[in-house]
């Protein structure tokens, strides 16, 4: 027995033939409504969270890689220092006597070699006057 209501003299039909079936139906778009309001927040609340997480690394990444370059320029410029206010580099660049020495020169390749041997990343040290 299908179940039909007047109204002004026509019979409507429902969808549904009993009041059971009525509420299942009622119930599950109730359900798919509210599950797809709280995953669309979710949604909202993810994206927002990992943009977030995102944005904070990237800057403390980025800080990181400039204190360790910053730091890497400092111990080059260290090292430039060492080698151009030695002694031995002083005087074979500004006494002519001193520059033919052999034992200084053996002095100067000694003191490079032992940078380059100690820093791999230094491929060559050269001195200019």
């Amino acid at each position: 027995m299908k179940r039909q209501e007047k109204a002004g003299g026509r019979r409507i039909k429902l969808p549904f033939s009993s009041i059971r079936t009525n509420m299942l139906a009622v119930f599950s778009v109730l359900i798919v409504a509210t599950l797809t309001f709280f995953y669309i927040i979710s949604l909202n609340y993810t994206e927002r969270t990992i943009l977030n997480n995102s944005i904070d690394y990237t800057t403390r990444l980025t800080g990181q890689v400039t204190r360790d370059i910053d730091s890497y320029i400092d111990y080059m410029e260290n090292i430039s220092s060492m080698v151009a206010h030695s002694s031995d580099v002083q005087n074979y660049l500004l006494d002519k006597k001193s520059a033919g020495d052999p034992n200084l020169y053996r002095r100067i390749v000694t003191q490079f070699s032992t940078v380059l041997e100690t820093r791999k990343d230094i491929s060559n040290i050269a001195v200019v006057s």
